[in-house]
């Protein structure tokens, strides 16, 4: 889990959206540390520890493993819960190995501010910006270096994450179903053909895309219920959204939480809308669509497929979805 995130920048004051990265990490109830490897004005220092008093006042430091690794066991932390941003490639190089094993930070490079002839090769990671960057962008980037599902979305029963291979057999006994088979657009193969598939998805979506297939899972007991989120259909511009629930846990408000926990998070990532098409005799999914909360309209009717756009841009966000 992502504990702490480390600046260690040159001129990060000088940094486009420097206020504005300055007030995300204050806010994020995680250790914040700054290091500054040029000249910092006294105007920038001043604002650095009013903004995060755990991070101390920037300084220069040659050996940054030590002095990363003494702060984070100071406050009770370990590599693997820190992120580093940085661009220097003197820092990337320190920080990735301690006596040639590899170390568990997390290491971002920030091409802005990097200067003629450094590569930043070192990184898991490159920044161009801090535009569209949020803590939930932290947190996947955290979460996928060390091979870990990263959460979407928490609610109060329910927690919206990426899906992992010990996930598989349950969401494929949930799949072949015949009560969710029947409004399956694609029917699931045999067993070893939808694992590989599956495979495919966790390696090739999750770690580039900011919309994709998620589990729902119970936020008490960890179950997975069944999946939310959004793909891309063949000839549409837009992403469509749908969901699939595990029938024993239907009619008990647990689709119209996900699908709004899932929306909102899309509603914060800038998507401005998305569609959604159901099967004219799934009346369950008509209800929850309704009951939701969120405008929607009708595209398109037939016997085979009603199809709706859902507009984000006027959707209120449910207060029940809690940051993460």
């Amino acid at each position: 889990m992502l504990r702490c995130i480390a600046l260690i920048l040159k001129n990060m004051n000088r940094l486009p959206c420097f206020e504005q990265l300055m007030t995300l990490l204050s806010g994020s109830g995680l250790c914040c540390l700054f290091y500054d490897t040029g000249s910092c004005l006294p105007s920038a220092a001043a604002y650095l520890q009013k903004a995060s008093p755990s991070g101390g006042l920037p300084n220069r430091c040659p050996d940054w493993f030590t002095e990363i690794t003494r702060r984070l066991q100071q406050h009770g932390y370990c590599e693997s819960e820190c992120l580093i941003l940085t661009d220097s490639d003197a820092v990337l190089s320190s920080l990735s190995f301690d006596s040639g094993r590899p170390t568990g930070f997390t290491l971002l490079g920030l091409t802005v501010s990097f200067e003629p002839g450094q590569s930043l090769s070192g990184a898991y990671a490159l920044l161009e910006s801090f535009d569209s960057i949020d803590l939930p962008y932290f947190r996947r980037i955290h979460a996928h270096k060390h091979h870990e599902p990263a959460e979407i979305a928490v609610t109060n029963r329910l927690i919206l994450r990426e899906l992992s291979l010990p996930d598989f057999e349950e969401l494929y006994r949930i799949r072949c179903l015949p009560e969710v088979t029947h409004f399956l657009e694609e029917i699931p193969g045999n067993i070893e053909t939808e694992r590989k598939k599956f495979q495919s998805y966790l390696s090739t979506v999750y770690p580039f895309c900011d919309f994709a297939l998620w589990g729902i899972f119970d936020r008490s007991f960890g179950r997975l219920l069944g999946q939310v989120g959004f793909s891309l259909r063949e000839g549409e511009a837009s992403l469509s959204f749908g969901y699939l629930l595990d029938p024993k846990y239907r009619h008990q408000g647990y689709a119209t939480e996900a699908v709004r926990a899932a929306l909102t998070y899309a509603k914060e990532q800038g998507l401005s809308d998305t569609l959604v098409h159901i099967l004219p005799q799934n009346t369950a999914s008509q209800k929850v669509l309704s009951a939701c909360g969120f405008p929607f309209e009708q595209l398109s009717s037939d016997r085979k497929l009603l199809t709706y756009r859902i507009i984000l841009d006027k959707y209120i966000a449910s207060n029940d979805v809690q940051n993460i």
